[in-house]
């Protein structure tokens, strides 16, 4: 069964959304979209991430997309990758690693504000299940691979058990 996951064409231009779906694979669905707003050297500029239920897309400012699979054709994880979000003084920073064994190498890296800091960690969080998905298939684990254990929608951080309250979000909420 497919799904159409609508990219909003008010945030992308009708050449990035046609570049896109130029790049979509017949049946591919695209699971997020995070425009990205700065370059490496901190300038503002569009750049687009998209996650696929098959790949990491990205599409610079000079609209050269790269791609990277998330699994074989067998299903297999092709790669051992892991997307790292971090912020430092109002730059968010989402890192692609290649990691085998001890050693990481990075493949990738974006910037953006924090602006759209709520929709990169969506990103990362989903990347992770889609990893995961990949992983249980590999192993012939059960369906309960991606049993969401329970993240807070603002921050990524794990719940509590039995409960529906981030303790991280709701310090900041009653801190004076």
């Amino acid at each position: 069964m497919q799904h159409n996951h609508p990219v909003d064409d008010s945030s992308h231009g009708d050449a990035t959304l046609a570049g896109l779906r130029s790049q979509l694979a017949t049946e591919e669905n695209v699971l997020c979209a995070l425009p990205v707003d700065l370059d490496q050297q901190l300038r503002f500029a569009s750049e687009l991430l998209v996650l696929t239920d098959r790949r990491l897309l990205a599409r610079a400012s000079d609209n050269v997309w790269s791609s990277w699979p998330l699994r074989s054709a067998a299903g297999v994880p092709a790669q051992t990758m892991a997307l790292r979000h971090f912020d430092h003084a109002g730059v968010g920073t989402l890192e692609l690693h290649d990691a085998h064994g001890d050693a990481s190498r990075r493949l990738a890296s974006w910037r953006f504000t924090l602006g759209a800091n709520v929709q990169a960690l969506r990103l990362v969080r989903l990347f992770a299940q889609q990893q995961a998905l990949g992983l249980v298939g590999a192993t012939g684990g059960a369906d309960r691979a991606v049993e969401d254990a329970s993240l807070c929608p603002e921050c990524d951080m794990p719940l509590p058990p039995d409960s529906d309250e981030c303790p991280a979000c709701a310090r900041k909420v009653h801190t004076p």
